[in-house]
C-alpha cells in the first residue's frame, strides 16, 4: 500500500467509503453470530442502561468520537474497531431478538438512518487513517502521512457531531 501525500483525494474518499462498508459488514457478522439466551438478556439490559444514561447529544458524540480516535491508532485501533463493531452488532441483535424484531431488519437499520450512515463514514475515515498510518510507519513515511491527520480528524469530528445531533433528536422526539 502506497502512502498518500495529498489529503482528501478522490481515491482517498473511495477508500473511506470502502472501509466504512467493511466496518458495516463486521457489524452485520456480529449481529448474525449466534448468542445464548443469557447473552441476549445481558446485552439487551446493557443497551437499556446506555440509552437511559444519555442526557444530551454530547454523550453520544463523545462516545463515538472516542471510538473513532481509538480507530486512528495504527494497528491497535483497527483491531479495537473491529471488536467494538462486532460487539455492537451483537447488542443490536440482542435488542432485536428481545423485542421480536427480525435480526436482518435490525442489521439494515444503521444504513437506513442518516445518523447511522454518518457514524459509519466517520468510523471508516478513522479506521482507514489508522491503517494508512500503520503502513506509513513501516515505509518510514509517517511524517508525510501525519500531515493529513488533522484534516481527517476534522472530517471525523464533523461527521460524528452531525450524527450525534440527529440521533439525539430522533431519540427524544
Amino acid at each position: 500500500m502506497r502512502a498518500f501525500t495529498a489529503p482528501l483525494t478522490w481515491k482517498r474518499w473511495v477508500l473511506y467509503l470502502v472501509t466504512s462498508f467493511l466496518l458495516y459488514l463486521i457489524l452485520v457478522i456480529g449481529a448474525f453470530t449466534p448468542q445464548t439466551e443469557d447473552q441476549i438478556r445481558e446485552r439487551s439490559s446493557l443497551l437499556r442502561e446506555i440509552l437511559e444514561s444519555i442526557d444530551g447529544p454530547d454523550d453520544i458524540f463523545l462516545n463515538n468520537f472516542y471510538i473513532a480516535l481509538l480507530m486512528c491508532v495504527p494497528l491497535i485501533g483497527t483491531v479495537s474497531g473491529i471488536f467494538i463493531l462486532f460487539n455492537t452488532g451483537q447488542v443490536l441483535a440482542a435488542a432485536a431478538l428481545s423485542t421480536g424484531i427480525d435480526i436482518g431488519f435490525a442489521a439494515i437499520l444503521p444504513l437506513w438512518t442518516i445518523f447511522g450512515v454518518l457514524e459509519f463514514l466517520g468510523y471508516g475515515v478513522a479506521t482507514f487513517e489508522g491503517v494508512i498510518l500503520f503502513f506509513s510507519l513501516i515505509k518510514k513515511k509517517f511524517r508525510n502521512e501525519l500531515l493529513n491527520l488533522p484534516l481527517a480528524l476534522l472530517l471525523i469530528f464533523i461527521l460524528l457531531l452531525l450524527a450525534a445531533l440527529i440521533e439525539f433528536w430522533l431519540i427524544t422526539s
